[in-house]
């Protein structure tokens, strides 16, 4: 901030800041040539950045793929519970998780937040978990096997 006075006038209070995200108040005072100061309290409104876009997101089970814009992965019936590590693209953004999250059996369907810097913009990551088992082989005794016919 820079600013001129009248001759026999000083100015205090000028020069460059840090201002921080949200309302930053910048004081000046201007003490003219008989001594008398007027303090004037300026305030300036720095808006955060709407940026609450993913740059990656990984898990602790496996690599996940994207789906028509749902993350999937398919876990392993002895697996009870599952991690996610997410990277915003604003690093001044804020990720709304859990730690751990907890697997039924079959499908889970979870959301992950990310909130940008300016705190309104949000984006929502759905995942989606499939617990499943493996079948290694079956075993069909033909005479137990029962056919209807319509």
């Amino acid at each position: 901030m820079s600013g001129t006075a009248s001759v026999g006038s000083t100015i205090t209070g000028l020069g460059s800041f840090d201002l921080t995200v949200g309302e930053n108040e910048l004081l000046v005072s201007v003490t003219n040539d008989a001594g008398l100061v007027n303090t004037y309290t300026i305030k300036v409104v720095k808006p955060g950045n709407g940026d609450a876009s993913l740059e990656s997101i990984t898990s602790n089970r496996g690599e996940l793929t994207l789906d028509n814009g749902t993350y999937k992965i398919y876990v392993d019936n002895d697996i009870n519970s599952i991690k996610f590590t997410v990277v915003p693209k604003d690093s001044d953004a804020t990720v709304e998780m859990l730690d751990v999250y907890n697997l039924n059996f079959n499908g889970n369907n979870f959301e992950i937040i990310i909130r940008a810097e300016d705190g309104e913009t949000t984006n929502t990551i759905p995942i989606y978990v499939y617990r499943y088992k493996h079948i290694e082989s079956v075993n069909i005794i033909p005479e137990q096997v029962a056919i209807n016919v319509g």
